[in-house]
């Protein structure tokens, strides 16, 4: 069986289900009323939770990717996380008077 049959097959199958579901709740209208109020319930708590993760996720890479520099008073934005043993030598080099832009800039860490 090809790929585009399995796929007609399925699609057709998951049609004939839909049919039976849409007769269903034409003869059941307050069936149908609880299952389209569970529907839109449901609804909100998946897109809630989805723009949770996306705001999470965001923060997390501006977090990341981001390092303020008091010295210059703005953030750095860097192309990647930086290395524990690439942390130790920018605070070495921070604590002897550099700023992290310039630091960044030599270690080819700056986007």
């Amino acid at each position: 069986m090809k790929l585009n049959e399995a796929f007609e097959e399925k699609r057709k199958s998951v049609k004939e289900k839909l049919d039976d579901i849409k007769i269903v709740l034409k003869e059941n209208p307050e069936l149908a009323a609880k299952v389209i109020a569970a529907g839109v319930s449901v609804g909100f708590v998946v897109i809630k939770a989805a723009v949770k993760h996306h705001e999470l996720a965001e923060a997390k890479e501006l977090k990341d990717c981001r390092v303020y520099d008091r010295r210059c008073g703005h953030y750095v934005t860097i192309k990647r996380p930086i290395k524990a043993t690439e942390w130790s030598e920018i605070d070495y080099r921070y604590s002897n008077g550099e700023s992290y832009s310039s630091i960044m800039s030599d270690m080819n860490l700056l986007k």
